[in-house]
């Protein structure tokens, strides 16, 4: 398949860009996590803080409540925003090793080749859910000199990436004669569970386990002792899948 029409980026411009990408995603603001983004339009922010290097930065989101554009306030007010923020912006200065001190307050210039990042800091909810506390928005040249820290790993980046996964399940054993009157479209109640099954995965050996069809979760077998303090699985019989 031939691809048409893609977006050229020069690869310096694209060495930034995953440097920035790398840095950020996966570091943490206190309790919360750092994901971030490179959208293809920015939004229509009306007053940015300035600094040097040709840098600036929006807070459009602060302590999980939508900020007020500073130029809608007063000086005082946006000297307040930054200090809620802190946490934050100090965590977007340590990954990326530059200094965010404001030096004005002003509109963004039109600028080409400046590069937009979305930052947001994410506090875990239940189960797989997030809220954001923070939401920054940082634009740079890809000329600005970074100092960058690679972030370690975070599950949570990856928590939303899709894992091509079969799962078996257990049937009911059913008399020679009721399994023959069975036809395609005829259900077949297993109950509300936990049902035994095994989880088949690429290029792995299947895990038995139990599924809860109400919450849609899998829970392995977990190893027992033996009496000389090694870990057995439970025998997995090949005959039942």
């Amino acid at each position: 398949m031939k691809l048409a029409g893609l977006p050229a980026i020069a690869p310096d411009e694209a060495l930034f860009r995953n440097t920035v990408m790398e840095a950020l995603n996966g570091a943490c603001a206190g309790h919360a996590g750092l994901t971030a983004a490179i959208p293809e339009h920015r939004p229509a922010i009306p007053v940015w803080f300035h600094c040097r290097d040709g840098m600036a930065f929006a807070i459009t989101h602060c302590a999980g409540e939508p900020a007020v554009s500073p130029g809608q306030t007063g000086t005082a007010q946006a000297a307040m925003l930054l200090d809620r923020a802190e946490p934050v912006l100090a965590a977007i200065e340590q990954a990326l090793g530059i200094a965010l001190e404001p030096v004005g307050l002003a509109p963004l210039p039109e600028i080409p080749a400046r590069i937009t990042v979305r930052i947001e800091a994410r506090e875990e909810g239940d189960g797989a859910s997030s809220t954001v506390r923070d939401r920054v928005w940082l634009a740079l040249c890809p000329d600005t000199p970074l100092a960058p820290v690679r972030a370690p790993f975070a599950p949570a980046c990856v928590g939303a990436v899709p894992v091509p996964v079969t799962l078996a399940i257990e049937g009911p054993r059913l008399a020679p004669d009721l399994a023959a009157d069975l036809a395609p479209g005829d259900l077949v109640l297993l109950g509300p569970g936990p049902l035994a099954g095994q989880l088949h995965l690429p290029g792995r050996a299947p895990v038995a386990g139990m599924f809860a069809p109400g919450s849609h979760s899998f829970t392995p077998d977990l190893p027992v002792p033996s009496a000389q303090g090694n870990f057995v699985y439970p025998k997995q019989d090949a005959s039942d899948e």
